[in-house]
This record gives structure tokens, C-alpha cells and sequence, in this order.
């Protein structure tokens, strides 16, 4: 008996993987479908995180009386939260492929 062929592919939300596997006899693969995160946790993430950043730098710098010269210095931590749109942010799902010998 030969090798069989298939070619499987997945979408969501106009984002594809597409997968050939080639199976011999006696042979079993397994192909799993892993979340990541999604793009509103990720952002809701990374706004959580510039919070809390912004909310440290603007004490330390205001129990030092340093404020006017650490004012510039509160908008860093925003930074990520602008560079990541939808279009730049990658795939919600990967698969993988696990191969048995029977």
C-alpha cells in the first residue's frame, strides 16, 4: 500500500493555513488546532500593563519633585499600545501536527 495525500485547510476571519500531509500505512498523524491570543486581549493586555507603567513612573517622579522633567517620559509606556493595529497583528490560531507509528 502506498502513500495517501491530503491537503487541509483552515480559515478564520479571512486568515488561512493550509497543510499537506502525507500518510503511510500504518501510520496515524493527530492535527491540533492552538488558540493564541486574540487581538482585543492582547490590546487590552498591553493597555493594562501602560496603566500600571504610567501610574508608577508618575509617583516616583512625583514624590521626587521630578515631574516636569519626567512628563515626557509618561508617554513611553503607550508606545506599544499605538504600534499594534489589527492589520500588523498575526494569526489567532496555529496548528500542529503530531505523528504515530501503529
Amino acid at each position: 500500500m502506498g502513500e495517501l495525500t491530503y491537503t487541509i485547510e483552515v480559515s478564520e476571519n479571512g486568515f488561512f493555513i493550509t497543510k499537506v500531509i502525507v500518510l503511510a500505512a500504518g501510520q496515524l498523524q493527530t492535527i491540533t488546532i492552538n488558540p493564541s491570543l486574540t487581538y482585543p486581549s492582547t490590546r487590552g493586555f498591553l493597555i493594562g500593563i501602560a496603566i500600571f507603567a504610567v501610574g508608577i513612573i508618575g509617583y516616583m517622579a512625583f514624590e521626587n519633585q521630578l515631574l516636569p522633567h519626567l512628563f515626557p517620559l509618561l508617554f513611553a509606556p503607550l508606545i506599544p499600545v499605538l504600534v499594534i493595529n489589527k492589520e500588523t497583528y498575526g494569526e489567532s490560531f496555529a496548528l500542529t501536527i503530531s505523528k504515530t507509528q501503529l
